[in-house]
């Protein structure tokens, strides 16, 4: 089957980072012969790895297309993934983008089918991969980033362990000096029942004291 499209670079590189987003550019043209307008559509084996712009579109007669493949900040080495992507493209008649219940009608043997393969190569400070057209790479090592970020994360965390222990400090104290208070109400108020108790018990003794001198003198 003729080729509809050619795409360049052959084969997708990236530089060997951390931490970091990067994007390279595939360039498709429509080298159809009938010069007729290239639907096509681009799918990936790490579809969370990656982020295509436009992942689907057309290309129209003798036109150039260029398609953004971004690959998102990686936490562990990328080079040893097996990454691989897919170009599908085939006519279409009315020289528009084909849907998905389109792209299902067209019989296999009308999809024009490449495959690339994701390499990774080690970057270079602040350097740029020609062939890959791989955007500028930022010249701070990424290990070093990740040192700083881990610095910066850890001292936030002690901070935060420092503020929750006074935050435990003050919430006992204030506990005891509750406790402290409640202790104290306790006491004053026994001691007013007591006084009031004795009181009551003085006035009595007195009333009959006086009584009986009432009784004794003849009052």
């Amino acid at each position: 089957m003729p080729s509809l499209l050619s795409v360049k670079p052959g084969e997708i590189v990236f530089p060997n980072t951390l931490y970091q987003s990067v994007n390279t550019t595939l360039s498709l043209t429509n080298v159809d012969g009938d010069k007729k307008a290239v639907a096509f559509k681009i799918k990936t084996t790490a579809p969370r790895n990656y982020l295509v712009r436009p992942s689907s579109g057309v290309v129209a007669a003798d036109a150039t297309v260029d398609v953004q493949i971004i690959l998102q900040p990686q936490t562990s080495d990328p080079s040893l993934n097996t990454d691989r992507f897919l170009i599908q493209a085939t006519t279409s008649a009315t020289g528009q983008p084909l849907e998905r219940d389109e792209w299902a009608r067209v019989a296999k043997a009308d999809i024009h089918e490449q495959r690339l393969h994701v390499i990774f190569k080690p970057a270079e400070e602040g350097s740029q991969v020609k062939d890959g057209a791989v955007a500028a790479v930022p010249s701070a090592a990424p290990t070093s980033s990740a040192n700083i970020a881990a610095g910066e994360l850890r001292g936030k965390y002690d901070e935060l362990v420092q503020y929750t222990l006074s935050i435990e400090k003050e919430k006992s104290k204030l506990e005891k000096e509750l406790e402290a208070n409640k202790a104290r109400s306790a006491v004053v108020a026994g001691s007013s029942s007591g006084f009031t108790t004795m009181q009551l018990l003085i006035s009595m003794v007195i009333a009959v004291i006086i009584s009986r001198l009432a009784a004794l003198y003849g009052y």
